[in-house]
């Protein structure tokens, strides 16, 4: 069996027709992919931040009133809140949840005269000496009590 090359039966009539065909459909998907960009408004944010502000300050205050001092920031309440992803990557469309968070989160230094304040009322309530030391070791957390 001899092999028939490819063009052998094609006519030049044929060809001709097969890439207008080719090139009107590229054609088409030039214009297609130049169409303007369509912006999904699914969500409606306004809504959607009245939810997320209602959570987050329940979960401030949980976090607030926990056994032990916990540091308030902003990755802490959204794990918190199981809500981590939706935070992070959309606070800026939910401008009260941003203005709220902004307002409670702690710096390093309030955290720690928070905790130095949680260390010295847990030695008062248990009617112990204030000194120091306890209050440094209370206040770190490094053992249990």
């Amino acid at each position: 069996m001899r092999p028939k090359p490819m063009l052998a039966f094609c006519k030049t009539k044929d060809l001709d027709k097969a890439l207008a065909i080719l090139s009107k459909r590229e054609r088409h998907s030039q214009e297609d992919s130049r169409k303007p960009f369509y912006l999904n408004n699914r969500v409606n944010w306004q809504e959607r931040d009245q939810q997320i502000l209602a959570q987050v300050k329940e979960t401030v205050q949980e976090l607030l009133t926990a056994e032990k001092p916990i540091r308030i920031t902003g990755s802490k309440v959204a794990k918190a809140l199981g809500q981590l992803t939706l935070v992070e990557q959309h606070l800026d469309q939910m401008p009260q949840t941003q203005v709220y968070l902004n307002s409670v989160l702690e710096t390093i230094e309030d955290f720690q005269i928070r905790r130095v304040r949680w260390a010295v009322e847990l030695l008062n309530q248990r009617g112990e000496q204030i000194e120091r030391w306890k209050t440094v070791r209370y206040s770190l957390s490094l053992w249990s009590f």
